[in-house]
């Protein structure tokens, strides 16, 4: 996440972003991730078929599923 915001800063010259590095554990307090409902069952359901040992397998038409 610094990252991204150091890139802002150096391509946007933003005194907020510069402020905000200043003191990056602050900063990365203050900050929240935000995720859809959706894409986070997705990531969820994903982890939990790696626990598994679940692989993604290509069909012929290129969707994927889990086995």
């Amino acid at each position: 996440m610094l990252d991204l915001l150091r890139r802002h800063q150096e391509e946007t010259g933003s005194s907020l972003a510069e402020r905000l590095l200043e003191t990056p554990e602050a900063t990365l307090d203050r900050m929240t991730k935000i995720l859809p409902r959706d894409y986070d069952a997705v990531l969820r359901a994903r982890a939990d078929a790696l626990d598994e040992d679940w692989t993604p397998m290509a069909t012929p038409h290129g969707r994927r599923f889990w086995r």
